[in-house]
This record gives C-alpha cells, structure tokens and sequence, in this order.
C-alpha cells in the first residue's frame, strides 16, 4: 500500500532556514583524523526503506581491557530483522565491533576476543555499567528485536558473555538506554527507551517527490519505555509500573539520567519524537512522579513540541545544575533548557545562540565537553537528515550534512566555530561520544555515520588558541577517575549518579556528573574532563556520592593536584 508522506514538519517552516556558516573559516582542522579503525556502518538499505533504517547506531567510548586506555565498542546494524532481505541474505551478519586504543588515537580491531559482544543483531545503541560489582565494565545494548546485557568476564579469549538472567525483549524497537542506582540501594538499576511500533509486517511505503522514502514517524504509534531494578549480581527485574515509570507510551530516542534538582537522587528525561518530551522526578528512591507539565522541558519556548533526538547535560549556567540539550528536527533548532531548581526550567536556546545556528541542522548525537580548555562546556553534534531524497523537496536542505561544533566563550553563550575538513565534510551523522583517545588532556570525538565510515577526529584546538574565544595557549586539564570499593551493599564501583565540583581560585567552579548512556544511543568517557584556563590553581574538589554522603577533598589532601595535566584517581574505600 503505497501512502504520501505526512507533510507536518514541512509546512509553514521555510522562513526560518537559514545558509549560516561557521563563524571561523574552513579548513581550520580543529580536528584531525586518526588512522581509520576500518568500521563501516551498515544500515541494511533495502528499495522499500524500511523505518529502522534511517537511525543509524551509537558507540561507546571505555577501558574495556583495563589498560588505562580508551577503547571503542561500535554498534552495527545489517538486514532489517523480519524482512524478506534478511531471510534471503547469505553469509556472515555484520557484528558490533571492539576496539582496544593505545593512547595515541589508534584503534586496533579486538573484535575476535569481544565473545559475545560481536553481536550480529540489528544495533541501536551501547550502554556501560559495572551491574556485578566486579570491576569491570558490562555493555548494554539496545536494538530493533530483543536487547542484550553483556557481561564482561576478564577473559581475554571471551571479554562479554550475554547473560540470560534477566530477558530484554519488552520492546519491539529500543533506542537509548542507561545505568543508574534510583532506590540508592547501592545496585545499579536500568532504563530502556522505546521507540515505535514498527515490524516488517507492519511496514508501510511512503512515495513522495523524489520517490519511495522513508515514512514520518507518525505512521508509527509510540512505546513505552522501561526502568528494570538491578540486584548487584547482574539480573534485573521490571519496575516500570510499580515506580511509575514510562506507562504512557511515547517515541523515545534520547534520555539522561541525572539528578536534575539536586536532591540526591537521580531522575530522568527522555526526549521524544514529535511529542513531548518526559521529566520523571525521581521520588526518594520510592518511584517517579511525571513532572513532565511542570518543568518546562516537553516543547520548545513556543510551546510545540518537537523531534527530541539525542540529549545531552551540563552546567551551562554556572548555577551547579544539570541543564539540558535537546537536538531535533532541521527548522526546529536545537533546545536548551536552563535549570532554574525544584525541577524547573526554561528554554533560552536563542539567547545562547544556539538557536540560529542550529535550525539548518538535523542532529542527533550530541556531547557537552570542554574542547577549547577555557573552563566552560562546548557543544557539539552529529547531523544528517532522516529522508533520503529531501533534496528533491526542500531545496536548501540536504540528506548528508556537516556536523557542527559551537564553542562556549562565556558560559552563556554559543558561537559557530569550524572544525576542520574532517567533521565539514557532509555525511548522515548519527551515533557520537567523547574521550581523551591519544591522552594530550583534549576530549577527541568519534562519529558513527549511517551507512558509511565511522571518523575518529583527534582535537587539536591547542594549536587554534587564538580563534577560541581569545583563550590563550597553554590552557591545562584534569582527568579524574573517580571509583567506588565493592561490597556486598554497594556494587556501582564506577560511582555512576555521582555529582563531581571542582573549585577554581579565582572563585569560579565546574560541575560535573557521572552518567552511564549519553548523547544518541551512545557513551562518553565516564570521568569528569575539566579544563582549568591558564594562570589558575584548582582550590578543592567536591564528590557527592551516589548514596548522597558527600565527600571534599583540599589541594593538599590531593597529592598532585598542584602539577594539572593528568589523570587523577579518587577511590572511595
């Protein structure tokens, strides 16, 4: 049955596209490319475009062999499950890859030694936690069929086992996913997004102007999402309804777990396709209560809702609360949510610039890291349109698309800032993370790109200092590792839910939170990066715990902190 796309996000919007560029040239190279992993995205592209299709997949940035080092987990996608391509295919499936890093940028293919890991589903997303208390880092993975929790096992012939314990097949489609311990019982507990009620069977062809495309999303109804309670051994048991928790269905591609208002307890948002997005106050442990109406952050300042892809959190304000970035739809730009505490919020993407220079994107993953060293968070994000042949419709807007960095120089505000031939070049970006790869104190990017090559772009806005908002070479960094011993009442080892303050002597403070799951369906290096601008000392070091016992730490309890420029591990015994 052949059916028109649904015209809703093209109507009434061309006023608002604009050609804006960069504010700086091109060609700046503020990153540059490491030597290719060899990983290419297959988005399983068949002449009927089916809906799963068009997402694309995360990746996840971690120690996966505790060498100290980085190392990469790229999710793969392959013939879409339940189709007529997929019954008929020969061969061996693609699989998600393993990659170990060295420190320099490099990445070597591990796969072989990943066990189950090589997971030859359809993949969405990768999610990392320590579920067992062990140690080591477990993965999440989140696809278009049943889910998988995969058990690092410390065998380097069989580094994941997927585990039985629990059975994550309540989706028929999962998106975003994280780790965080909402009772604070000391166990990490589960959240799974779901996203729509599509199957191979209830597949519909959509025709527009450049021919059969992929549908909008209202075809498809909405699911709901999941919270699982984790019991420190690896197994999970459903408390969706029992917490109250995601019973209203929705299309969920982003969430964020986090402590929003600063109470001790983690809570969570979930950003949703063309539908208001969700804020689920955590309720001291004892289940969620939906402040989505409250708190300001379902729809943009206008009041519409829009098409919530990847989320990602930061102090923007310098208040020490976790505001929020949504990216969306191109026309729609991309939100900002401004913590005003007590789970409220308002949205100032426009003040801060973000607003104009996003609305010619459409991004979905996301990051929120100090790239430039000058002590605030910048923004960057992967983008690249969901139709195949928009061109053919709209003609300012473009299937592949650049992705964009936006330089913070005030804490306040944003400015377009070029990154290079690298991340100019247009692709259809989906999955991103960020994490030191070659350990020169800069956060370097990892873009996974639908239906095509994964870029590893190694950040050296150093040698640019000067177009960086006047900050000047020279700036330093601080990598903490920030640990919990395990026991029997306490098996998060990687303190995920922690809030981490450090103190500047000139009075000013960053904050950061540790979160398992960012951005699109991917993971960021889970230790707080912070950039300490030149000329200053860091006074002091704040941990408030995920059990909420805070702890604070002087300069001279630190040993070392005096000398910056490195990665400084705090362990909670």
């Amino acid at each position: 049955m052949i059916r028109p796309i649904q015209q809703l996000r093209l109507m009434g919007i061309f006023a608002f596209v604009s050609a804006c560029g960069p504010t700086e040239p091109s060609g700046s190279n503020a990153f540059v490319s490491a030597p290719s992993p060899g990983f290419r995205h297959d988005n399983g592209y068949a002449s009927r475009y089916y809906f799963p299709e068009t997402f694309g997949s995360g990746v996840a940035l971690f120690d996966a062999n505790s060498d100290g080092h980085l190392d990469l987990y790229a999710v793969q996608g392959g013939p879409v499950p339940g189709s007529p391509e997929a019954a008929a295919y020969s061969g061996a499936l693609p699989t998600n890859q393993l990659y170990f890093g060295d420190g320099t940028g490099t990445l070597r293919d591990a796969t072989s030694q990943a066990g189950d890991a090589a997971d030859a589903n359809f993949g969405m997303g990768a999610h990392v936690g320590d579920v067992n208390g062990d140690g080591l880092p477990d993965l999440f993975v989140t696809n278009v069929g049943a889910d998988s929790l995969l058990i690092a096992t410390g065998d380097d012939l069989a580094m994941y086992a997927r585990t039985t314990a629990t059975t994550f097949d309540v989706n028929q489609w999962s998106t975003a996913a994280g780790f965080a311990d909402f009772d604070r019982d000391g166990h990490l507990d589960l959240v799974v997004v779901g996203y729509a009620r599509w199957s191979a069977v209830n597949h519909v062809d959509c025709i527009a102007d450049g021919g059969n495309d992929y549908c909008d999303v209202k075809m498809y109804d909405g699911i709901q999402d999941h919270v699982f309670r984790g019991d420190g051994a690896g197994g999970f048991s459903d408390k969706s309804e029992a917490w109250q928790f995601g019973l209203l269905p929705g299309r969920g591609l982003g969430t964020a777990l986090t402590d929003f208002d600063d109470d001790g307890f983690v809570d969570i948002y979930v950003a949703n396709d063309t539908e208001a997005n969700r804020y689920y106050k955590n309720n001291r442990g004892a289940g969620f209560l939906d402040h989505t109406d409250l708190s300001g952050t379902s729809s943009n300042s206008d009041g519409r809702f829009e098409a919530g892809m990847g989320v990602a959190v930061a102090n923007i304000s310098g208040n020490g609360l976790a505001d929020i970035v949504v990216t969306n739809f191109t026309s729609e730009s991309n939100n900002l949510f401004e913590n005003l505490g007590q789970s409220r919020f308002r949205e100032r993407s426009r003040l801060a610039g973000i607003a104009k220079a996003s609305i010619p994107k459409l991004a979905f993953g996301v990051t929120l890291q100090d790239f430039d060293l000058n002590g605030q968070e910048d923004l960057f994000t992967a983008c690249g349109h969901v139709l195949r042949h928009i061109e053919a419709r709209v003609s300012t807007w473009s299937w592949r698309q650049s992705d964009q960095l936006l330089l913070n120089g005030d804490n306040q505000h944003f400015t377009e800032f070029a990154p290079g031939e690298l991340f100019e070049t247009p692709r259809v970006g989906r999955g991103l993370a960020s994490g030191d790869l070659d350990e020169d104190g800069a956060p370097d990017l990892i873009v996974s790109n639908s239906g095509d090559d994964l870029i590893v772009g190694l950040n050296r806005l150093d040698s640019l200092r000067g177009f960086a908002n006047g900050v000047s070479k020279g700036d330093r960094w601080l990598l903490l590792n920030v640990k919990q011993a395990a026991s029997p009442t306490n098996t998060n080892t990687s303190a995920i839910g922690a809030k981490v303050t450090l103190s500047v002597d000139d009075g000013s403070v960053q904050t950061r939170w540790i979160r398992a799951g960012t951005g699109y369906l991917s993971q960021d290096d889970q230790r707080p990066h912070f950039g300490i601008p030149r000329g200053k000392a860091v006074s002091s070091i704040q941990i408030r715990w995920p059990d909420g016992v805070t702890t604070q730490y002087s300069a001279t309890e630190l040993k070392g902190l005096g000398s910056l420029n490195q990665v400084l591990t705090i362990r909670r015994e």
